[in-house]
């Protein structure tokens, strides 16, 4: 048969040249081969295993080499790994199974309370009311404001401030597009690794949760367990800007710091805003 008289695609109806369509890539069927029960085994197989090493491979680079996955995509080699945003939905996915209520997302309703009483901008950025919001809501819903702030923060806080955090990405991306402009002009590439570092946190912060709460069976985790986490994101963020954008070390801390307190000033201002949104909705 010529390549003039072979069936058109089913996908999209062009006229194929091979076992492959050159439009959209769609296979060309062959009953007798993709119909066995064998084949199907076998794909199913195939695609599972591929899947498991691109993720295992993801994992991997995500936390033992800062900055490689992000570079990888500037450079165009991206069928090892998995696509940027399905890793991200997946390790948040992952951190909400393990820790549901885990407060790492938003900010504690007592933080902003003393932030606003005593005008510290760390505390409570907005200074917005939220003595009074926790009073009136909790008086509108006829609940002591103790366990009116337990409950909003267990059953809105906790989920949204996992849901929303890729509303991060682009905030922080613009600024590493401003730092690495000159490097690299698109700003894709600077959303791509600012979602790496969103993930490499995610996930960072997730293991750390488990072998403090599963292995060293921590009851409660303080200051100290805060500086570690944010210790570990500074160190990632000046080894990824020096493997991506191919900086010396001294270029590389100065900008890797400066993104990195970027990063921190906006996760600030996210953790606050979410508290103070899920108290108003309540």
């Amino acid at each position: 048969m010529s390549d003039t008289t072979l069936p058109n695609c089913a996908s999209c109806g062009a006229a194929l040249q091979g076992k492959f369509c050159h439009q959209c890539g769609e296979k060309k069927l062959n009953p007798a081969h993709d119909f066995s029960l064998w084949h199907f085994l076998e794909e199913t197989f195939e695609n599972l295993t591929h899947l498991d090493s691109r993720l295992i491979r993801s994992f991997w680079f995500s936390l033992a080499k800062p900055g490689f996955l992000a570079g990888e995509f500037m450079a165009g080699r991206r069928t090892r790994y998995m696509k940027p945003i399905p890793f991200f939905i997946l390790v948040g996915v992952l951190f909400y199974f393990f820790f549901p209520t885990a407060s790492s997302f938003y900010s504690n309703p007592g933080d902003l309370n003393h932030g606003y009483k005593n005008g510290v901008w760390q505390a409570n950025s907005f200074q917005v009311n939220t003595p009074d919001i926790i009073a009136q809501r909790a008086a509108k819903l006829n609940l002591d404001p103790e366990t009116f702030v337990k409950t909003a923060g267990r059953e809105l806080a906790a989920p949204r401030s996992k849901t929303f955090l890729f509303v991060l990405i682009p905030f922080w991306g613009a600024i590493i597009w401003l730092f690495f402009r000159r490097k690299q002009p698109w700003v894709v590439p600077h959303l791509v690794f600012a979602l790496y570092g969103l993930v490499f946190f995610v996930l960072f912060d997730l293991l750390s949760l488990l072998v403090a709460v599963y292995i060293l069976k921590f009851n409660a985790l303080g200051d100290n367990y805060t500086l570690y986490v944010l210790s570990g994101m500074a160190l990632w963020c000046i080894l990824a800007v020096k493997t991506t954008f191919h900086l010396r070390w001294f270029p590389a801390v100065v900008k890797g710091f400066a993104v990195a307190l970027a990063f921190f000033i906006l996760l600030n201002f996210y953790r606050q805003a979410i508290t103070i949104w899920s108290l108003l909705s309540y």
